[in-house]
């Protein structure tokens, strides 16, 4: 394997200082320094953990189950690395650097290669972690902790091949799909991708005798379920590029995982070699690569460049939004944000409602419980829709001018933005949760609660999350500098969540014993005394979710536009 050219050495580790030094500038400032003490904390948390369950976990493991586990591992991780090689197609550097670069005096070879060692420098880290989260799951912790640390520094260099190769066969088969119906390629696609994944994991209950109805208990056990898809045929056939891999992080012996491990060590240093001598000019299309992620940074900064966002179309401008809010300035800025989610409905909804059909899935194979399993997927269905369709103040931050000008008082603003939001949200959380009842068949009174809990728990979700994100700004966009910043901004997070849900939890329940008390003493034990403390828990529900909202309009109230712009 050749080594790095000289300037390119040397630039690499010039940005590498950059970075220290924009690391310590970060962690400088007080919200900075925070964050990034509560992600080292948590990692430290997290490794101590694992190591304390590592001489219990490894005992007694099957090694074919490991390889299989290994297996599967890897070929989650490539696709997703597949998936981002769609994106970044041929060679992506950032617009700053990109002219520069390609007009050196180097080669394309030798531009690959230091792609490459960036790539795998940013996958370091990443592979370390979760070598050691895979680590106590093998028969001999070491062993997997190298075998999955290999692994995933091999997968950036396939995933930058894939993406130079896909360049290459673009323009032919970018002629073919223009050919056909858009909408028509898609749903074909979709339909192609969905029928494949239910062949994969569930193709013996689709074809066995008596199929999926005849089963009398339809939540089949974690361990025959993950038997049925590791022996596979297609799991076996879809994993067998990772077997070197797998079997060097199943290894019981050392004179076995020298051997899969030096074979591994061997493939990847090949494949590097070969991504790097691909005779494929990449130029072109690297220019419209980076220019297309540009745009994306984009819309991003503008607040229109998340999962719920993008570009809208002159037919999507044309739809008319009806006023369900009223048409006040209250239920003019609620307008605004349906105007976004209705003339975006396409892709929000499809998003959405596949995320929720993956999740009634997910909750009715691995829960027999029909309560244990609505909870779940309540709890799953909240938290992934309400991260990812960020209709709020998340996707506003470089329009906050505007917002901070409305003649509205700042809890209301709070609360008319977030409600659209809410309601998509967890209406379709409810429908999930409704919809799996259904699936298997039983109604208890339980689920019901659950279902119209969950506008009330997502409201609260978003409250918080907003109420930080307007305390303590930040840009979401990809590639950010400190990892350990973020993961300490996601835990004080999900901190913050869980304790307004556990003191609104427990409020209501307190309110409900009180008002069910009070009730059975004034008018004896019966439906008086319930319908007290269901009035009681209402009551309560709506004090706390009235406390949440002020807090909120609080922090909009507080929120400094220019303090924003110099340090989001």
């Amino acid at each position: 394997m050749r080594s790095l050219h000289p300037a390119l050495a040397t630039l690499a580790r010039l940005k590498l200082r950059a970075w220290g030094r924009r690391l310590v500038r970060r962690m400088r400032t007080p919200a900075g320094a925070l964050f990034g003490v509560l992600g080292l904390a948590l990692t430290a948390l997290w490794l101590w953990s694992v190591f304390a369950r590592a001489s219990s976990l490894s005992d007694g493991i099957d090694p074919a189950q490991a390889e299989a586990l290994g297996r599967g591992a890897l070929l989650v991780f490539a696709v997703v690395v597949a998936m981002g090689s769609l994106v970044h197609r041929g060679l992506y550097f950032p617009p700053d650097e990109l002219e520069r670069l390609l007009t050196a005096p180097v080669t394309r070879s030798d531009l690959v290669r230091y792609r490459l060692v960036g790539m795998m420098a940013r996958s370091a880290l990443f592979g370390v972690l979760m070598g050691l989260l895979v680590a106590p799951r093998m028969p001999v912790p070491v062993f997997g902790f190298l075998g999955a640390a290999l692994g995933l520094l091999t997968l950036p260099i396939a995933g930058q091949g894939v993406a130079i190769l896909l360049g290459d066969a673009e323009n032919r088969v970018g002629r073919f799909a223009s050919r056909l119906p858009r909408g028509a390629a898609r749903l074909v696609a979709g339909l192609g991708l969905w029928g494949v994944i239910m062949l994969f994991v569930m193709g013996d209950d689709l074809v066995g005798s008596g199929g999926i109805a005849s089963d009398a208990n339809p939540a089949a056990s974690s361990g025959a379920f993950l038997g049925r898809v590791t022996s596979h045929p297609l799991f076996v056939a879809l994993t067998l590029p990772f077997a070197p891999w797998a079997k060097a992080m199943a290894a019981t012996g050392g004179a076995d995982f020298a051997l899969w491990f030096a074979l591994a060590l061997v493939l990847t240093v090949v494949l590097f070699e070969g991504v790097a001598r691909l005779p494929i000019d990449f130029r072109e299309l690297s220019l419209a690569t980076s220019a297309d992620v540009a745009r994306r940074l984009a819309r991003l900064r503008s607040g229109r460049g998340t999962i719920s966002g993008g570009d809208v179309s002159s037919r999507a401008l044309g739809r008319r939004v009806p006023w369900i809010f009223g048409r006040r300035p209250f239920g003019a800025v609620a307008w605004l944000e349906c105007c976004a989610i209705l003339r975006k409905a396409r892709g929000t909804l499809a998003f959405a409602v596949l995320v929720a059909v993956f999740a009634v899935w997910i909750s009715t194979v691995a829960f027999q419980g029909t309560l244990d399993g609505a909870i779940f997927l309540a709890i799953l269905g909240t938290v992934y829709l309400s991260s990812g369709l960020r209709f709020d103040f998340r996707g506003r931050l470089d329009q906050m001018e505007v917002v901070r000008s409305w003649p509205l008082t700042p809890w209301k603003v709070f609360l008319a933005t977030l409600l659209p939001e809410t309601l998509l949200t967890g209406l379709l959380v409810a429908a999930a949760v409704l919809a799996r009842s259904a699936i298997l068949g039983d109604f208890p009174l339980e689920v019901g609660l659950v279902a119209l809990a969950c506008p009330l728990v997502t409201l609260v979700w978003l409250a918080v999350d907003n109420a930080v994100f307007l305390l303590v700004p930040v840009r979401f966009e990809p590639g950010q500098a400190s990892a350990m910043h973020n993961a300490g901004r996601t835990l004080t997070l999900t901190l913050l969540r869980m304790l307004v849900l556990a003191l609104l939890i427990g409020a209501v329940l307190l309110a409900a014993w009180v008002g069910a008390s009070v009730g059975g003493a004034l008018f004896g034990p019966g439906p008086a005394a319930l319908v007290c403390a269901i009035l009681a828990g209402l009551t309560t529900t709506v004090v706390v979710l009235a406390a949440v909202v002020l807090w909120g309009g609080w922090a909009l109230a507080r929120f400094d536009v220019a303090h924003a712009r110099v340090s989001a």
